[in-house]
Order: C-alpha cells, then sequence, then structure tokens
C-alpha cells in the first residue's frame, strides 16, 4: 500500500477551502491539515475533525502574521505522520475580499490593505514558513506573480508550482458584494472544489508556472 499523500489547505473554515478538505477525505490515503484563522469557530470544520479523527488535523493559522506562522510550521513539522512523509501538497486558499468593486478614486485605503496583507502577503508568508515541511513531488501556491518566482526558484528542485482559478462560487465572501449576487451564475463550492481536485490529479512536472482554469482544466494566460 502506497503511503498516505500530506495536503495542507489554508482557508479551510468554510466556502472552497472546506470544500477541498471534504473530497480529500473521501481518499482514505489522505491526511489533511486544515488552517483557520479561528478554529473554535469553524463549526463545519470540526465535524469533519470529528468523523476523521486519525486523518485531520485542524491548525490554528492566521496567515498574515510572520510569528503564527512560523510557529504553525514548527507544530506542523512535529507532526508524525510530516515528520515520517513530509507535506506531499500545500494550498494557498486563504483570502478576504472587502466590499464591492472600487474605481480607482473610490477606493478605501484600509479595505485595499487588507486585501493586500491577506491575499497577497499571506501567501507569501504562509507558503515561505511552510516550504521546508513540503516534499519534493508537487506544491501549490497562489498569487500570480510569487508563482513565477517559486517556479523558477523551486522548479529544479522537483517541486510543481501552479496557480488555479476556481471560478465565481456560491459562498459567504462573494455575497460582500451585492452587485454579482446573481447566483445563477455561481459555481458550488463543492464543484469548484471536485474541478479542482480533478485538476490538481493530472498536473505534472511540465505544468509547473502555469495558470489554470479548473472549470475548464484548459491553462489561461498570466
Amino acid at each position: 500500500m502506497l503511503p498516505p499523500t500530506t495536503w495542507m489547505v489554508t482557508g479551510a473554515n468554510r466556502g472552497l477551502g472546506l470544500e477541498l478538505c471534504r473530497r480529500l477525505l473521501a481518499d482514505p490515503q489522505r491526511f489533511v491539515i486544515a488552517a483557520t484563522r479561528s478554529p473554535e469557530e469553524a463549526h463545519e470544520l470540526q465535524k469533519i475533525s470529528r468523523a476523521n479523527p486519525e486523518r485531520v488535523h485542524i491548525q490554528k493559522l492566521d496567515v498574515t502574521s510572520v510569528e503564527e506562522a512560523k510557529a504553525a510550521a514548527e507544530q506542523v513539522a512535529r507532526l508524525p505522520i510530516i515528520e515520517q512523509n513530509g507535506l506531499d501538497c500545500f494550498v494557498s486558499n486563504a483570502g478576504v475580499c472587502s466590499g464591492g468593486p472600487r474605481t480607482v478614486t473610490e477606493m478605501d485605503m484600509d479595505e485595499l490593505k487588507d486585501c493586500v496583507n491577506a491575499n497577497t502577503i499571506g501567501t507569501i508568508i504562509s507558503t515561505h514558513a511552510f516550504l521546508p515541511s513540503c516534499g519534493r513531488e508537487k506544491s501549490k501556491a497562489g498569487s500570480d506573480w510569487y508563482n513565477l518566482h517559486l517556479h523558477h526558484e523551486l522548479h529544479s528542485e522537483g517541486f510543481t508550482i501552479a496557480a488555479f482559478l476556481p471560478g465565481y462560487m456560491n459562498t459567504k465572501m462573494a455575497h460582500i458584494n451585492n452587485n454579482y449576487d446573481d447566483e445563477s451564475m455561481m459555481l458550488d463550492p463543492a464543484v469548484a472544489a471536485a474541478n479542482s481536485l480533478r485538476l490538481l490529479d493530472r498536473l505534472r512536472p511540465e505544468d509547473s508556472g502555469k495558470k489554470w482554469s479548473t472549470q475548464t482544466g484548459l491553462e489561461v494566460p498570466w
């Protein structure tokens, strides 16, 4: 029997992150580290963990905090399964959405800082913290330009770095922006998660450094 594959998903408390965890655990060989800023409030994630106590580790992680990311990475590195097998796949999914679209002159600077801090800097902080635990087969990270830098730096060491566009999903984050609340145009997070995992399973080393639509399975331009 092959050793279990080890996955880490950030932003695992709801939406796509939660559904990715649920789908991953359908394979009994997979071990999932589900990271969220507030584990005590992640009630659905806790249910999943209770149903799979030997294959889920819920990790407290605020991706915008360097200190917390370092501490979380040290805790994860001490998990027996990570000590033995390393981390096979890191999914940088955590992010925020502050209100609806703005023109350049309408942008709220505090909202902009929050978005950049979580969606771009948070990706860099968390990926950098957990790279030492990653195995040599595959690693997934977000933020387009950071993906390209990771690809150029790590592909020769056996990493596969890819950016995914999962589509517009019917999640709590999506409903922050009422201008786009046409649910007929939204994807169910479970469908988006299934699409993402289907594409992940078929990625090869030569696919590193590319960006993909998980809805179509096709590469899209940077």
